[in-house]
C-alpha cells in the first residue's frame, strides 16, 4: 500500500505531468519524465497484479504501452493478464504485437497458438505452429494441436501440406504420449468452455404489455401497443431492448375475454346486401322513391300550326328570293351565287319537318313509344320493378340493426384474436407495431371508429 501511494504521488509531480509523448515511436523515451512515468505505470500494474486486482493492473499496463509499444515483455504481461481475465481477443493482440517486437519470443508464440485454437482460427494457428516447428521440430504442443485441427477439418491437411514441407521432415517421426496430448487439448478446450460461459446470455423473462388488452378490438390493441412503446422508450435506465419478445400467451384463450362493453365502437365492414329477385342493380343504401314519368307529346293542332307557319315563312323566303333574282340578272358572278341560294330555298320549301319525330329522338330509350299496344305494358313493368326495389331497400328495424352490430363486433373480435395468435412469436414491440399497421391498412374498405 505504501509503495502504491508513493507511486501515485510521483505521478502528480510537475515533471511527470508535463511529460507528454511525441507520437513518433522512433524517438522513444528520451525525455526523463517519460521514462520515469513509464516505469511508474509498470510498477503500479505489477503491484495490482500481485493483489489479484487484474482490472487495475490492465489499466496501468495499457497506460504504459501507450508511452512505449516496443517492449516485448510489456506485451507479454498484457497478454497474460488478459488471458486470466478471459479477454481472449485482447490476449491474442498482445501476443501478436509481442512477436512483432521480437519474432523469437517463445512465451508469446506458445500462448498465441493455444489462444488461436481456442478461438477456432485454425488457419492462422497452423501458420504459427509451422513457425514454431521451424525453431523446434519436437515442439509437442504444436504437433498435438496440428493433428487435432486436421481431425476436425481434414481439408486443411491438404491445404497446409506445402507449408509444412519447408520445415524439418523429422517432425513426422516425433511421438507424443497420450497423457501429454490430452493435457494440451484439455487446456485449450477449458479456455473455450470458459469463454462460452461468459458469452452466454442470461435468460430473462419476456416483457408483458403495460396496458392489458381488455377488449378484442383494433382500437384497444393499438392503444396497448402504443402505451408499451412509450413506456419502453421513456422508462428509467437500463431500458429494455425494443427487440425483446412481448409475451402474448395470456390472450391465447378467447373465452377469457368474452365481456365486451357497449361503449367501444366496433369496426363495421361495408358488405353488399343479399341478392334479390331482381339482379339488375345491387346497392348498399336505400334508393330514393321513383315516380314514373309518362312522356307528353305535342297535340296535332299545335304541330299543324307549326307546319303552316313553316310553310308561310318558306313562301315568304321564296318570294324574296325571286325579287333578288330580278335584281341580280344584269350582274355576272354575283347573279350566279344568288341563283344558288334561290335553288336552296326552293329545296327547303319542298321539305316537310316532322317535329314529333324529332322530339322522339331526344327521348331516352326507356321512354320511347315502341308500339302503341305495348306502351302500357312496358311502363307498368318498370313501375312494378321500382316498387319491388323500394320494398327491398326499406329501412330495417331495430332488431335488424342490433343483429348487424353484434355480428360485426364478433367478427372484429375474431380478427384481433387471430392477429394475436399469429404473433405469439414476435421480435419485439417494433415488429408488433409494424405487423399491426400492415393488418389495419388492409381494412381500407372498413368504417373505422373514432380514435383508431
Amino acid at each position: 500500500e505504501e509503495s502504491s501511494r508513493a507511486y501515485h504521488e510521483l505521478l502528480e509531480t510537475r515533471l511527470l505531468r508535463e511529460a507528454v509523448p511525441s507520437g513518433d515511436e522512433r524517438v522513444g523515451l528520451k525525455h526523463p519524465g517519460l521514462m520515469l512515468k513509464y516505469s511508474t505505470y509498470k510498477n503500479l500494474a505489477q503491484l495490482a497484479a500481485q493483489r489479484d486486482d487484474l482490472e487495475t493492473a490492465m489499466e496501468f499496463y495499457l497506460e504504459a504501452v501507450m508511452l512505449d509499444s516496443t517492449d516485448v515483455n510489456l506485451w507479454y504481461k498484457i497478454g497474460s493478464v488478459a488471458l486470466r481475465l478471459m479477454r481472449l481477443p485482447l490476449a491474442r493482440h498482445a501476443f501478436e504485437e509481442g512477436l512483432m517486437c521480437n519474432p523469437d519470443h517463445w512465451p508469446c508464440l506458445d500462448n498465441l497458438i493455444t489462444i488461436l485454437y481456442t478461438l477456432s482460427d485454425y488457419t492462422t494457428c497452423l501458420y504459427f505452429i509451422c513457425k514454431a516447428l521451424e525453431r523446434d521440430c519436437q515442439y509437442s504442443k504444436g504437433l498435438v494441436i496440428k493433428e487435432k485441427i486436421f481431425e476436425e477439418q481434414p481439408c486443411l491437411r491438404k491445404d497446409s501440406l506445402r507449408m509444412f514441407l519447408k520445415g524439418d521432415m523429422s517432425i513426422h517421426d516425433v511421438n507424443v504420449s497420450a497423457s501429454e496430448a490430452r493435457t494440451v487439448i484439455e487446456e485449450a478446450l477449458e479456455l473455450r468452455r470458459k469463454r462460452q460461459a461468459l458469452m452466454a446470455r442470461k435468460t430473462e423473462p419476456d416483457l408483458k404489455l403495460i396496458q392489458p388488452i381488455s377488449v378484442f378490438t383494433w382500437k384497444c390493441l393499438g392503444e396497448s401497443l402504443l402505451a408499451m412503446y412509450q413506456h419502453m422508450t421513456t422508462c428509467e435506465p437500463p431500458q429494455p431492448s425494443l427487440g425483446k419478445r412481448i409475451d402474448l400467451l395470456e390472450y391465447q384463450d378467447l373465452d377469457q375475454h368474452l365481456a365486451v362493453p357497449t361503449t367501444s365502437a366496433p369496426v363495421s365492414v361495408i358488405q353488399p346486401n343479399p341478392v334479390t329477385a331482381n339482379p339488375v342493380m345491387s346497392v348498399t343504401e336505400p334508393l330514393l322513391t321513383y315516380t314514373p314519368v309518362t312522356p307528353t307529346f305535342p297535340n296535332a293542332n299545335i304541330l299543324e300550326s307549326v307546319n303552316s307557319a313553316g310553310d308561310s315563312s318558306a313562301g315568304d323566303k321564296s318570294k324574296k328570293g325571286v325579287k333578288r333574282k330580278r335584281i341580280s340578272e344584269d350582274s355576272g358572278e354575283t347573279a350566279k351565287r344568288r341563283s344558288a341560294r334561290v335553288r336552296n330555298t326552293k329545296c327547303k320549301k319542298e321539305e316537310k319537318v316532322d317535329f314529333q319525330e324529332l322530339l322522339v329522338k331526344f327521348l331516352p330509350l326507356r321512354l320511347r313509344k315502341l308500339d302503341p299496344e305495348e306502351e302500357d305494358g312496358a311502363f307498368s313493368n318498370y313501375e312494378v320493378q321500382c316498387e319491388a326495389k323500394e320494398e327491398n331497400f326499406l329501412p330495417v328495424g331495430s332488431n335488424k340493426t342490433l343483429f348487424d352490430f353484434t355480428s360485426c363486433m364478433e367478427s372484429e373480435k375474431q380478427d384481433v384474436h387471430k392477429f394475436l395468435l399469429a404473433n405469439l412469436n414476435n421480435g419485439g414491440i417494433l415488429e408488433l407495431m409494424m405487423r399491426y399497421l400492415k393488418a389495419i391498412s388492409q381494412k381500407f374498405l372498413v368504417k373505422w371508429p373514432p380514435g383508431l
